[in-house]
């Protein structure tokens, strides 16, 4: 299937969550090489990488403020689990928040 590469950054209300899932496809691997976060340099807001996220979650990454990080997470998949950017707002008002990502389905 090739590179992948999955961008969201957008306005999240106050005391609200917003989610943009991937799913790999059965019989797959996802080799995720490279995570970006983007949020307020604030406790209130976050950023976070789940992987089956809908059955046994495991956080690949998470923060607050913008950083980015290399890595070899290598993913297989099943047609349901899914890869899911969770943006987080627990501030009052509405903040910009966003996540990226890249990586290889083979």
């Amino acid at each position: 299937m090739g590179t992948i590469c999955k961008r969201y950054f957008k306005p999240v209300g106050g005391d609200d969550t917003e989610q943009f899932d991937y799913v790999v496809s059965e019989g797959k691997k996802f080799s995720l090489k490279e995570i970006v976060g983007s949020a307020v340099f604030s406790l209130d807001v976050k950023v976070e990488l789940i992987w089956d996220a809908e059955g046994t979650p495991d956080l690949i990454f998470a923060a607050h403020g913008c950083i980015g990080a290399k890595c070899m997470e290598e993913l297989s998949g099943d047609g349901t689990k899914v890869l899911r950017i969770l943006l987080t707002n627990d501030s009052s008002v509405t903040e910009t928040i966003g996540m990226s990502y890249n990586g290889e389905e083979y």
